[in-house]
């Protein structure tokens, strides 16, 4: 009686398995053609790891396409930073200053011309301690 439960068992797992697998299989090739008719424009320019310590300040150089929307996100575990952006033909212009942990956003230039942009990171008073990145959309 129990080899032929486990007779069973095998033969539905067996089953369930490839039917899965043949499932899986129909998703891949419906998300290729959604991606292949999609224009994907995020890109990460620079990233901030987990933990990364803010002293002072610090400058980014970023060079996205031209069109795109240069966007900044940081989460902030602590202290506080002040952003601020410059092209290369211009002066620096303020954007944000956060001190409040957590999420972030802030859309640095929009559209861009092409050119190269210095993001500015200042942390007045005491280190920061974030994670996040600059990046299109």
């Amino acid at each position: 009686m129990k080899k032929t439960i486990a007779i069973i068992l095998s033969l539905a797992l067996v089953m369930v398995c490839g039917t899965t697998n043949v499932l899986a299989a129909n998703n891949k090739e419906s998300s290729k053609e959604s991606t292949s008719t999609k224009n994907a424009r995020n890109i990460d320019y620079y990233t901030w790891g987990d933990g990364y310590v803010q002293s002072g300040t610090t400058y980014v150089k970023v060079t996205p396409g031209r069109g795109q929307n240069l966007k900044i996100h940081l989460y902030l575990k602590s202290g506080n930073v002040s952003i601020s952006i410059k092209s290369s033909t211009g002066s620096y212009r303020y954007i944000a200053m956060w001190n409040t942990n957590g999420h972030h956003y802030a859309d640095l230039v929009s559209p861009t011309d092409g050119g190269t942009y210095t993001v500015q990171l200042s942390s007045p008073g005491a280190p920061a301690w974030f994670s996040g990145g600059i990046y299109s959309e």
